[in-house]
């Protein structure tokens, strides 16, 4: 994530949070190793959406086509596409932040690849 304590100083002052924030237990997230290698370059987000409860809710969407047959880890039987539109299920209340940042990254990238290809 182009998200880190030792560079972009000014994305942390844009998004009104501090370096010690990037290490807070909130911002913990526990992916399956290759959802978070994608994650990590930009190639999925998880986006805000509304369950059918009416509780927001954080879903998979893959900006990287090539990654969607990606098995979550080496030997699973699932890919990365297995969980496009599900919900992270999380135990605590993360930054939305953090995740929007990363987000408008992603379709950043994902925009000026289509421009450019």
């Amino acid at each position: 994530m182009p998200l880190s304590a030792s560079k972009n100083s000014s994305a942390l002052k844009v998004l009104e949070l501090s370096h010690e924030d990037l290490n807070r237990s909130q911002n913990l997230l526990l992916l399956a190793s290759n959802i978070e290698f994608s994650f990590d370059r930009l190639k999925v987000s998880y986006v805000p959406s509304v369950d059918e409860n009416f509780f927001e809710v954080f879903v998979l969407k893959i900006w990287d086509s090539s990654i969607t047959t990606m098995q979550i880890f080496d030997g699973s039987p699932k890919t990365i596409g297995d969980y496009v539109n599900h919900s992270l299920k999380l135990r605590h209340r993360v930054f939305k932040r953090y995740l929007a940042y990363q987000s408008m990254w992603a379709c950043a990238k994902h925009l000026s690849g289509i421009a450019d290809g």
